[in-house]
């Protein structure tokens, strides 16, 4: 198992809130300047943008009453309570818009991810095999039809329509990098590796094709040869996100220092996430490496450098503080973290603790 990087396995994607239908970009794409009603959309992003959730929902359902078959409204409001993680109300409203308008790729797009977000993968695939009907040459829902199967347990399925895909667009990075993380997933690692080894050679300039199989090579005990393939994708791919596979790969061959500033880079960079980070932050802060607490220390130093508004930051430095005997330091963080999130339990009680520690009991 991977300490810092998890491989880049094929699995549920995050759902995302883009509900301002009235501007002008939504409007040229989809033709809203022309419906009769256009102002009454643009109310309600005016009541969203007040945080009037409730007046939103009132005034979409008011549009409908009016134009039942209007299906970016059905959209809208699925989008609203998809937001809200309410599928029992998101995922009719999105079938409704898709059923108005089968042909709309951003309908059934959203109309899959809900299902994805249900857990619902099964409800997903026909939904995807719909639109490749009336998009037969659109590479990208061969690749998501195959991601499906394989992430609802139809493996040999996916490798089948797979080789579909491939009869009718032909090899590529995009799609043998799907076929690889489908095998490594069923411990047919070799065969991964015959897959994807000739994209290094190629200088592929995707991400996954080094990552998945540098994983592979250090499953397989070859540090060595994850280093290199690692950097050779950093070279060609200039992806900051595989200086946490390089950790993965220095600390297999026993080379912390190089493990350190592998992860020192990636925590500097502006282009790998926060939840990357805060995931090998929690990692090192629950014992899991050989760094010193001086180390993990200056890692937390940057986490709090590049995400200042994010209270999980200072949280993770206060916890190193804390943990290094500077308790006013830490309670500083602490103070700064809940100023910035007042539900966030753990900097309370780490606060507490401080306070305690401090015998300021009271």
């Amino acid at each position: 198992m991977k300490m810092y990087k998890k491989v880049a396995c094929i699995g549920i994607l995050i759902l995302g809130m883009s509900i301002a239908l009235a501007n002008v970009g939504y409007a040229q794409q989809n033709g809203l300047e022309d419906k009769p009603y256009k102002q009454e959309l643009a109310a309600v992003e005016g009541k969203l943008r007040t945080g009037n959730i409730a007046g939103a929902i009132e005034g979409l359902d008011q549009v409908l009453a009016k134009y039942p078959d209007a299906a970016e409204v059905y959209y809208a409001k699925a989008l609203l309570f998809g937001q809200a993680r309410n599928f029992e109300v998101a995922v009719p409203l999105a079938e409704k818009a898709f059923e108005l308008e089968p042909k709309n790729m951003l309908f059934a797009n959203y109309l899959v991810e809900l299902h994805k977000g249900k857990g619902d993968l099964d409800a997903a695939i026909p939904i995807v095999e719909k639109v490749i009907v009336s998009y037969p040459e659109n590479a990208s829902l061969y690749r998501e039809k195959i991601m499906l199967l394989h992430a609802s347990r139809q493996s040999d399925e996916a490798l089948v329509f797979y080789d579909q895909a491939v009869s009718r667009f032909g090899n590529s990075d995009t799609l043998d990098v799907i076929k690889a993380e489908i095998l490594v997933d069923l411990d047919r690692k070799e065969e991964a590796k015959k897959v994807l080894e000739p994209w290094v050679t190629k200088n592929s300039g995707i991400r996954q094709v080094y990552s998945t199989l540098s994983y592979v090579y250090l499953d397989k005990q070859q540090a060595k040869q994850a280093i290199q393939v690692l950097d050779k994708g950093l070279t060609q791919t200039k992806d900051d996100l595989l200086y946490l596979d390089l950790a993965d790969a220095y600390t297999a061959g026993k080379k912390d220092k190089l493990a350190f500033d592998a992860l020192k880079r990636a925590f500097e960079s502006v282009t790998v996430n926060y939840m990357d980070k805060h995931r090998v932050m929690f990692t090192l802060l629950s014992g899991k490496s050989n760094f010193s607490l001086e180390q993990i220390q200056d890692l937390a130093n940057t986490l709090v450098l590049r995400h200042p508004r994010v209270a999980d930051s200072h949280v993770a430095k206060g916890d190193v503080l804390w943990r290094r005997g500077n308790l006013q330091e830490a309670r500083s963080l602490f103070l700064t973290a809940v100023g910035i999130n007042r539900n966030h339990i753990d900097a309370w009680r780490m606060l507490i603790n401080v306070e305690l520690a401090s015998n300021e009991a009271d």
